[in-house]
């Protein structure tokens, strides 16, 4: 039987990266796309139901919570940081 014997001597290259200004553009786009998100909920009277009462705010807060995090899983999924 003969052992193989692997070259250690392979040289990588390093992956491509993208301009440092990518970051700057993908980070204010988040921040925006939350922004329109919360711009939205506040036109279809969030702020009202939120100081409306307990059930109404719990509702509005409910609602708010639950448009951010489904806006930031797609940030997530979306972003150039996947693989």
């Amino acid at each position: 039987m003969s052992a193989t014997v692997l070259d250690r001597r392979t040289t990588y290259r390093p992956l491509s990266t993208a301009p440092g200004w990518w970051a700057d553009v993908a980070g204010g786009a988040a921040v925006l796309s939350l922004l329109v998100v919360t711009a939205l909920w506040t036109a279809d009277r969030g702020v009202q139901e939120l100081l409306g009462g307990l059930a109404s705010g719990l509702t509005s807060a409910g609602r708010l919570t639950g448009l951010l995090s489904a806006d930031l899983m797609l940030i997530q999924v979306s972003g150039p940081w996947t693989g």
